[in-house]
């Protein structure tokens, strides 16, 4: 399906069968990733696969929202945010990836989308994907898609998801479900201030 071709109606069931799940992922996974989420078998053993799911998910979907959202190393067929926002008044501006979130995608493919020989090197496990940038940036380019789209080439089911996760009417700022997420970072324990992202100053 190529993203120049589709109508709004296609447009509308894209963004509710598959944009939807991807900014859905991208938030709910690093959400769990910050909150450090642990589960546990029946005896009450963590299972330790589930926090590298966790991140492996995360990293995944960010780096299908790098690609629809910067309108970089696409294919034929492969839907972008460019072929939403198409339309003579569009206010669309596509950019090229910063170089931090460009690095991180391509260590993304190196290292977990795969098997090179750029795996067998050896990096600081400590900060080593740069999660809480990753996701700032991939938001506040969202943010940027949500002012230059359509309304009608958003399906109901995306635009209630987006309703739900915006801050006060009118102030177009997507926050996270919850106000602060405690994570740790190299340099110890940090807080990060969700609203504070998108809603300086409340």
């Amino acid at each position: 399906m190529v993203s120049q071709r589709m109508s709004d109606q296609d447009f509308q069931e894209y963004s509710d069968a598959h944009l939807l799940h991807e900014v859905g992922m991208l938030l709910d996974t690093f959400y769990l990733l910050a909150k450090k989420v642990k589960v546990r078998d029946t005896v009450g053993q963590e299972i330790p696969c589930i926090p590298v799911a966790l991140l492996e998910s995360f990293l995944v979907h960010a780096r299908v929202l790098i690609s629809f959202l910067y309108d970089t190393r696409l294919q034929s067929d492969d839907v972008s945010a460019k072929g939403f926002c198409t339309g003579d008044d569009s206010k669309w501006v596509v950019k090229q990836v910063d170089e931090s979130l460009n690095g991180s995608y391509t260590r993304i493919n190196k290292k977990l989308a795969h098997l090179t020989k750029t795996r067998a090197e050896r990096e600081p496990e400590e900060g080593m994907w740069g999660c809480d940038e990753i996701a700032e940036k991939l938001i506040d380019r969202l943010r940027e898609f949500l002012d230059c789209v359509p309304e009608s080439r958003l399906g109901p089911r995306f635009r209630e998801y987006i309703a739900t996760a915006m801050g006060p009417a009118g102030q177009g700022r997507l926050v996270f479900p919850s106000t602060v997420i405690s994570t740790a970072g190299s340099a110890g324990a940090a807080t990060l201030a969700v609203r504070a992202w998108y809603n300086p100053g409340q």
